[in-house]
């Protein structure tokens, strides 16, 4: 793939010297036109200061575009085609003449900016009309043709007027754009923006020959209202100095959980006792059953031990559920203290006397 676009940007770059050698007539006039108009004589001093100025500057723009355009061949010939551009460009600047543009068009064409050098060798064509040989206006042709196949046409619709457009971080101009935008194929990014409005990017890939319409909603920038804060201030009653601090109080379990833990308590050991005593029971009758039949001596044993383990297992579960069935009946039929009758209070006194070989005892209820 390496090889096969090296051999492509060589053919483009030997085309672009074949094209740029076919200027060689047109460059000694566009030099020529210069270097007279450089040596025009200074108007009389019977003409008003004003068109000996315009004369002189004319001459000036002349003579720097010369040097731009001599420059810029310089540069094309060490093959440092973006700053030979440049020089064409500002040569062109100073002076428009037609010539140049197909200059600029070709050495757009080496640099891969074909939507330039399409609009550069349009204006050529229509710049210089029938001063333009009909081998060198069917070359542009053929370059034309070849260009529409890497260009395509971008309209850019926005819903406000006055935004900046820009293509790739460069300026294409303000909405509304009218016409469709000439611009290079491939991959780029459409920003819009507005001073006052949320400025909107799109992605956008064109293929060659694309007609492609962008269309941009751009919304009111508002500002976030910020709200102060209003300091509150809660009055807080200290406690006096002398107040002692007290421990924080755990309220006790309520009386109707505990007592609900008792009740489930209880029947999950019930259950356990009828289980225990129901094995126990059966491996008794088994081991009964096998004293009646001939059985081996390690047979009764196995028997003996299971039933004596499960009978034990059920009495232990048994006597833990009668505790906590009982403990949990107590407290259930218990009155609590909040429900008692409040008792009267009576005054009791003892009295004791001792005496010769005498002690009396007296109390009062």
């Amino acid at each position: 793939m390496r090889q096969i676009q090296r051999y492509l940007a060589l053919r483009m770059r030997d085309h672009v010297r074949r094209r740029l050698a076919q200027t060689a007539v047109c460059v000694p006039s566009l030099i020529a036109t210069v270097v007279s108009a450089a040596g025009e004589p200074v108007p009389p001093a019977t003409k008003t200061p004003q068109s000996a100025n315009v004369g002189s500057e004319n001459t000036d723009s002349k003579k720097k575009a010369k040097e731009h355009f001599a420059t810029g061949l310089k540069f094309y010939e060490d093959g440092d085609y973006a700053l030979a551009l440049i020089e064409f460009e500002r040569a062109y600047s100073y002076v428009p003449d037609y010539r140049v543009l197909f200059n600029i068009g070709q050495v757009s064409i080496q640099l891969a900016r074909y939507a330039r050098a399409a609009q550069a060798l349009q204006q050529y064509l229509a710049s210089g009309g029938s001063k333009l040989p009909t081998t060198r206006i069917a070359d542009v042709q053929r370059d034309l043709s070849m260009l529409e196949n890497r260009t395509a046409r971008l309209t850019v619709r926005c819903n406000v007027d006055g935004a900046d457009v820009y293509l790739d971080d460069s300026l294409l101009g303000k909405t509304p754009i009218t016409e469709a935008i000439l611009v290079d194929a491939g991959e780029h990014r459409v920003l819009v923006q507005m001073p006052g409005y949320q400025s909107r990017t799109e992605p956008l890939t064109l293929a060659g020959r694309d007609e492609s319409t962008v269309q941009f909603e751009l919304a009111e920038d508002r500002p976030i209202r910020v709200v102060p804060e209003i300091p509150v201030t809660i009055p807080v009653q200290s406690a006096p100095a002398y107040a002692p601090m007290m421990p924080a109080v755990v309220p006790p379990p309520r009386r109707n959980d505990m007592l609900y833990v008792g009740w489930g308590a209880t029947g999950v050991l019930t259950l356990g006792w009828a289980v225990s005593g129901y094995i126990g029971l059966k491996a008794a009758s088994d081991f009964n059953t096998a004293m009646q039949h001939t059985s081996t001596k390690s047979q009764l044993e196995s028997l003996s031990t299971k039933a004596r383990g499960w009978l034990l297992a059920a009495d232990i579960v048994g006597a833990a559920t009668i505790i906590t069935g009982g403990t949990t009946l107590y407290f259930t039929l218990k009155q609590p203290r909040s429900e008692r009758p409040v008792s009267q209070t009576h005054s009791s006194s003892v009295q004791l006397g001792f005496g010769l070989g005498t002690a009396q005892v007296s109390a009062t209820f």
